[in-house]
């Protein structure tokens, strides 16, 4: 970056302030000039004032303007040119993968198992300072959620965020867990890995520990961490009530230590029960002290801050008008009327102070600074497609301040970019939560609306749910900010969609209405008849012949009618 910049460019709209104190300023002047001349005429009012120099108050006035307008200029933190800074780490490599299962909501810790699970991990990454972190949940199925990163109040922002629903598949498939969390880690050989996982060892899936001796053959250390109690729990459901099975009977989980411990054993690692988070933390810390730790050096360009001239010359000016006479060779009475006087220069004073003081507390912290340069830096990578450079920018924006909106609202849209829909559906849930402005809130109610759109195409067995809950998102964005179109759009689009859907699913029913009737009759036509409706249907032979009886019968009755009776001779023999 070598052009010229302000970095809080929104300061700049108070020198507009600047014509309102020209006009108060000239608007003075007349008005003092007419009471003066009703005390005396012009000639008269010269003789008696004249050591008196009007260009002098014309000259302050300006200085006390100029002075504001240098001050203004440096709130907005102008920026020139850029200087490169290194910055080294000593750590290793660890990669957390956390178990999102309904079993982890049991609360047979005093505290239900996620939540435990979420204070040990920010207590552990407390203690991981100068290490990369990389994140992921798996139930079912695994995740990633965060990359391999360096800024520990990213890692802490994500952590805080886990909660169930981030897995719509049940179970917990510690072999896909595994395999996942091995991707995580980079190329280089020389820095130590660890693998994390935090699970309460309910696996229903095969696999787990040829995943895990896989991951020790690459030199990863895997470590399980099981959470919960032996005894067990039933498991709390979030609008109440207990999760309950085909039966109706409640649900009874519990940890599993044994599959847990197998697991570790077969990639060499070990096995620890999360029970006192404290001891917990310190063996964890302990073990993990002992891989190969590596220096790395980042080299990043920082901007260079001009605010000092500004606010120099602006501090000089406010001083060189105190300094000023309005008389003419007259120091004795000037050095008077500095401290007593009632011109409206010296009414100023007083406010020009108070900005130059806003002036010098409004300027950030080196960490404030650095975190608007990354978010700077951040979205021209993102301009250029480079969105692996862009979510390190942002993320180390969010190391200063973890709540800040628009960073995370831009590594959302990293995420998304990535194909990440999980990860950036948090982080603008973090936005909305956070953010106070109502277009920006709008603009995350949209993101989280275009992700279950885009999931509705690929999922047809909840695609009616995930149009339906997209036309929320949409609506609350409109809700917002009415006049944005895109939005508009898209809420059009999805309520055709599921028009459409709907439309179909009837349309499906009829024909599978319809495909079974003709079943119905197919098999009512091929079904054997009862034996005595056999009896009473008679053969096909036996039916031709009694026709052919009845045509006979016919004809010799048909010629009975017709022939002459006639008279047989009988012999008698009586």
């Amino acid at each position: 970056m070598t052009d010229f910049q302000f970095a809080s460019p929104h300061y700049l709209y108070l020198l507009c302030l600047l014509p309102l104190l020209i006009g108060l300023w000239l608007l003075h002047t007349h008005q003092r000039r007419k009471a003066l001349l009703r005390l005396a005429e012009h000639t008269a009012l010269r003789r008696l004032v004249a050591g008196m120099s009007p260009i002098r108050l014309h000259v302050k006035a300006a200085m006390v303007i100029g002075s504001m307008a240098f001050l203004i200029i440096a709130l907005a933190r102008p920026q020139y040119g850029q200087r490169t800074e290194v910055d080294t780490t000593d750590g290793i490599e660890v990669t957390l993968m956390v178990d999102v299962s309904n079993s982890m909501l049991a609360e047979d810790t005093g505290d239900s198992r996620l939540n435990k699970t979420k204070m040990f991990l920010s207590d552990l990454t407390s203690r991981l300072t100068g290490s990369k972190i990389a994140l992921g949940v798996f139930a079912g199925e695994a995740y990633p959620i965060m990359p391999m990163t360096g800024d520990l109040a990213m890692a802490s922002t994500f952590i805080e965020n886990i909660h169930t629903d981030m897995v719509t598949l049940q179970g917990t498939n510690l072999a896909a867990a595994i395999s996942l969390g091995m991707k995580n880690f980079s190329t280089d050989n020389e820095v130590g890995k660890a693998l994390i996982l935090i699970t309460d060892g309910e696996d229903h899936t095969e696999g787990a520990k040829e995943a895990a001796r896989n991951a020790s053959q690459k030199g990863i250390k895997v470590i399980v961490v099981g959470v919960g109690s032996t005894e067990g729990a039933p498991i709390p459901l979030p609008g109440g009530g207990m999760l309950t099975d085909e039966g109706g009977a409640p649900v009874h989980t519990a940890l599993n230590e044994q599959m847990a411990k197998e697991v570790a054993e077969a990639a060499g690692g070990f096995y620890l029960h999360l029970e006192s988070m404290g001891a917990a933390g310190e063996r964890l810390t302990s073990e993990l002290s002992t891989l190969k730790r590596k220096s790395t050096s980042t080299s990043f360009s920082k901007a260079n801050e001009q605010f000092q001239a500004f606010t120099l010359i602006g501090f000089l000016l406010i001083l060189l008008e105190g300094c000023l006479f309005t008389t003419k060779y007259a120091l004795g009475r000037r050095l008077k009327l500095f401290f007593t006087g009632r011109t409206f220069i010296n009414r100023q004073h007083l406010l020009i102070l108070l900005i130059a003081g806003l002036s010098v507390q409004a300027q950030p912290t080196m960490a404030q600074n650095k975190e608007y340069r990354e978010i700077h830096k951040g979205n021209t990578r993102f301009g250029q497609g480079d969105f692996d450079r862009a979510g390190e920018h942002y993320m180390k924006a969010l190391r200063t301040n973890p709540r800040h909106t628009r960073a995370l609202f831009n590594m959302a849209d990293v995420f998304l970019a990535k194909g990440d829909t999980h990860a950036a559906d948090s982080l603008y849930e973090q936005v909305i939560r956070y953010e106070t402005n109502r277009y920006v809130k709008s603009c995350a109610y949209h993101g989280r609306g275009y992700i279950r759109q885009q999931q509705a195409l690929h999922d047809g067995q909840q695609k009616t749910n995930l149009l339906k809950e997209a036309i929320e998102q949409y609506k609350q964005a409109l809700r917002l900010w009415p006049q944005a179109d895109e939005t508009r759009y898209n809420l059009a689009l999805c309520q055709k969609q599921l028009k459409d859907q709907s439309q179909n699913q009837q349309q499906q029913k009829k024909q599978q209405q319809k495909q079974q009737q003709q079943q119905q009759q197919q098999q009512q036509q091929q079904q054997p008849q009862p034996q005595d409706q056999q009896k009473q249907q008679p053969n096909k032979q036996t039916e031709a012949y009694q026709n052919l009886v009845r045509q006979a019968e016919k004809r010799t009755l048909e010629k009975l009618k017709q022939a002459k009776p006639y008279k047989r001779s009988l012999d008698k023999n009586w």
